[in-house]
């Protein structure tokens, strides 16, 4: 029979920082806790993956007044991509009208203050993870630079300031000879700048999931690089998980498994609006200039950031239906243009590139919730990129539900009732 109360034998499937936080913060809380990771050696230190953890304005804002026009832009350019079936490009538009649509719900601004609240814990979280010292190695509390357009409708750049004052995000407005003094290779020819002092860079994500893995086997937690099948179920929920060559007995799961996740979902009995999309990062090597922080162009959606060889690009975001869909890499090619326009001295023959796939809902908060059709089951989904500023302070949020707790903040916002209507 499945225990509902006191220790249990939990099953939490993923590889990421959701996946990971949870289990670690479950094993000490007291339960035994097995990690069913879909990939083996996942955290090669050797792989370059810078990333940052940057406040949440950027997926709204970006999403609703950028992507749209990007698809659009890099679809006429590239004729292999209008080779896709309708139903792809139609697949995107939907996705980014959605988005519109749920950013008039008045409600939604102030669900965004509360989530930021959350991510403003996520330092502290990281230290109780992993220790003081091990934390800082991973972190750099570095601030950054956000660059708005000249061309830019004076009404949308008021708008950005706004939103994100609006949001609480503590920023200071610049006049361009204040940043060349401070970094001469920036781009000159801007509107706006604003200083974003609450951005911390990680030199390489590789390092921090290392560290989380590691920790989680040093408080005693099991790993099995193993993919999961699907589910024996009682009244309860799931009593067994199934994979190819082995079954085994759970009193309860945790799917925190990002992009991966939809398959399980629908093994669990949810059709939920999880939307998978990818990004594209390229590594530059000697590019020929650096960067002091890391930057953000809005309009573009493209962020760049200094690492020790170079810089690193983030960009060129795609929404894509199929798993299987192989990715587009000629879409690096209009993210390079991109960045040429910004540095036109750019040296960007040496270079290497990576997909990263992502999941998002369409109201931009992510899954921190049980159940609704399993006593015994628990989601922590849907962070789309800033699975490194929130998936920790879910962990904890996740340990207090799946313990009968109560969590210290109010997360109806997040539950899974909301997909109901």
């Amino acid at each position: 029979m499945t225990k509902l109360f006191g220790q249990r034998h939990i099953a939490v499937i993923g590889s990421d920082y959701a996946a990971l936080a949870s289990a670690i913060y479950l094993k000490l809380d007291g339960h035994q806790v097995t990690l069913f990771m879909q990939e083996e050696q996942k955290y090669n230190q050797q792989n370059l993956m810078p990333g940052i953890m940057a406040p949440l304005h950027t997926s709204l804002f970006v999403m609703i007044n950028g992507v749209l026009k990007n698809i659009l832009k890099a679809a006429r350019k590239n004729p292999e991509f209008w080779a896709l079936k309708w139903s792809y490009i139609l697949k995107n538009i939907d996705i980014v009208l959605r988005m519109y649509q749920n950013n008039k719900k008045s409600k939604l601004l102030s669900q965004l203050k509360d989530l930021h609240l959350l991510y403003g814990r996520s330092n502290e979280v990281y230290k109780e993870l992993l220790g003081d010292q091990e934390a800082q190695k991973c972190f750099l509390e570095c601030g950054g630079f956000v660059f708005l357009d000249k061309n830019i409708d004076p009404d949308k750049s008021r708008e950005y300031r706004k939103f994100i004052g609006d949001y609480g995000i503590q920023h200071e407005l610049l006049d361009q000879a204040t940043i060349s003094d401070f970094d001469p290779s920036l781009p000159k020819d801007f509107g706006d700048i604003l200083y974003l002092p609450g951005i911390s860079l990680i030199p390489n994500q590789n390092i921090l999931l290392s560290k989380l893995y590691n920790q989680l086997l040093k408080v005693g937690g099991v790993v099995e690089q193993v993919g999961i099948k699907s589910f024996v179920y009682d009244g309860l929920g799931p009593t067994e998980i199934i994979t190819e060559n082995s079954r085994y007995p759970v009193d309860a799961v945790v799917l925190a498994g990002g992009a991966d996740s939809k398959r399980l979902l629908k093994e669990l009995d949810y059709k939920l609006p999880l939307a998978t999309n990818r990004l594209y990062h390229i590594n530059f090597y000697d590019p020929g200039f650096t960067i002091r922080l890391p930057v953000f162009f809005p309009e573009d959606e493209l962020w760049i950031m200094p690492t020790d060889t170079g810089i690193k690009c983030i960009g060129a975001r795609e929404w894509w239906m199929k798993d299987d869909l192989r990715p587009h890499f000629n879409r690096t090619n209009w993210l390079k243009q991109k960045i040429l326009n910004k540095f036109p001295a750019a040296n960007l023959s040496n270079y290497d590139e990576i997909v990263i796939k992502h999941a998002s809902w369409p109201d931009f908060l992510p899954l921190i919730s049980s159940s609704s059709l399993h006593r015994n089951v628990f989601f922590s989904i849907g962070y789309d990129h800033a699975d490194i500023g929130l998936a920790g302070i879910a962990g904890q949020l996740l340990k207090n539900l799946v313990s009968d707790n109560d969590p210290g903040v109010d997360i109806n916002d997040y539950s899974i009732g909301r997909f109901d209507s």
